[in-house]
């Protein structure tokens, strides 16, 4: 890869981690809890938008779709240790939040796949 790709792709999962920061400290002051996935609204509300905004950024930049996913949905982990600290349940919420960008992943690289092939016409 040259510089410059590696350079943009930087540029871009530093926007990706900053938006997506903002977002999971949106749904934690929404929810009033410590932890995004314990909001009342996460499964109605939450889930399914960061589910929406993965299509959007695998639409955007179909170019490792997936990473920019996997930044948004991990990016719940450290507004968790913000504002919960770190204890013996943090790998817990890691790995949980692993499991829970595998739908992001999904759905980033199928809209990444469909525009990729759009293109090829």
């Amino acid at each position: 890869m040259t510089s410059g790709l590696w350079q943009r792709d930087l540029l871009r999962a530093v926007v990706v981690a900053v938006g997506a920061t903002l977002f999971w400290l949106a749904a934690n002051r929404l929810g009033g809890t410590r932890e995004p996935w314990d909001g009342p609204f996460y499964w109605s509300l939450t889930y399914p938008a960061a589910l929406a905004i993965s299509a959007g950024l695998g639409g955007v930049f179909p170019c490792r779709a997936w990473l920019w996913a996997l930044i948004l949905i991990l990016a719940q982990v450290p507004v968790m240790i913000a504002a919960a600290g770190t204890g013996p349940l943090l790998p817990v919420g890691i790995i949980f939040a692993l499991f829970l960008s595998l739908p992001a992943v999904a759905v980033a690289e199928g809209v990444a796949f469909a525009r990729r092939r759009a293109r090829r016409g």
